[in-house]
């Protein structure tokens, strides 16, 4: 790499004298270690952005590109809602994933409520990769526990 070479010349070149170390060699060896080091924050510098992502993606956070709030009230205005809880939206590489619960009060409109969630979800926020569990009626504290208030 050029940073070595860089090293090496002025190793061997030594343009002014910066004294010897206790074992006799010329402190000009450390310039090896101090360009290493600046070349590996250059390094992070430039790969910052991608390293966040990945973190991100490792601990499965909501992508920044979703309004969570506005998705939660997109899913609650479909018709036959009742209400929605349990809602978990992460990203997997360049995919979105999507979880959640759909409260309706009539059974027979739970395959139009579906694909209205799925339609919905790709259409207004480019979810790949969606999951609704529609329940019909019930209470969202009656079927998972500590969910209690979420609309």
């Amino acid at each position: 790499s050029i940073g070595a070479v860089l090293a090496g010349v002025l190793i061997w070149w030594e343009p002014f004298d910066l004294g010897m170390t206790a074992g006799g060699f010329s402190r000009w060896c450390y310039v090896d270690a101090c360009i290493t080091m600046l070349f590996v924050g250059l390094c992070f510098l430039t790969t910052r952005s991608t390293i966040k992502e990945v973190l991100m993606n490792l601990l499965m956070t909501c992508p920044r590109q979703v309004d969570m709030n506005a998705f939660r009230t997109q899913l609650s205005k479909i018709p036959g809602v009742v209400s929605t809880h349990d809602i978990h939206v992460w990203q997997i590489g360049q995919s979105k994933v999507c979880t959640a619960h759909v409260v309706i009060a009539n059974p027979l409109q739970s395959p139009f409520v579906l694909d209205a969630c799925s339609d919905m979800s790709w259409k207004s926020h480019k979810m790949d990769h969606t999951t609704f569990q529609i329940e019909v009626g019930l209470d969202p504290s009656l079927c998972c526990k500590g969910h209690e208030g979420e609309s």
